[in-house]
């Protein structure tokens, strides 16, 4: 028991929120195993690392999925049988 570390800080890290469009809600709700966190866009937050992990592995997936979806159509301007 002697060697076992405890730590009670809670270490935070810093995210930025881009904002979004002049319509879109003006904060990022994000939950990851019950903890929900209301973060407004267009600043910085400090929030556990698992959640900055969580936020860039969302806008990641939207990314990819936005490059796949533009290749696709791209695709279908090209037909192969023409």
């Amino acid at each position: 028991m002697a060697n076992e570390k405890t730590t009670t800080k809670d270490e935070r890290v810093e995210v930025f929120i881009p904002k979004g469009l002049a319509n879109d809600d003006p904060n990022l709700y994000v939950s990851v195993n019950g903890e929900n966190f209301l973060l407004p866009k267009g600043q910085a937050s400090k929030v556990p690392p698992y959640i900055k992990a969580a936020i860039e592995r969302s806008y990641g997936a939207q990314a990819f999925q936005e490059k796949r979806s533009n290749a696709l159509i791209e695709k279908t301007k090209n037909p192969t049988n023409a």
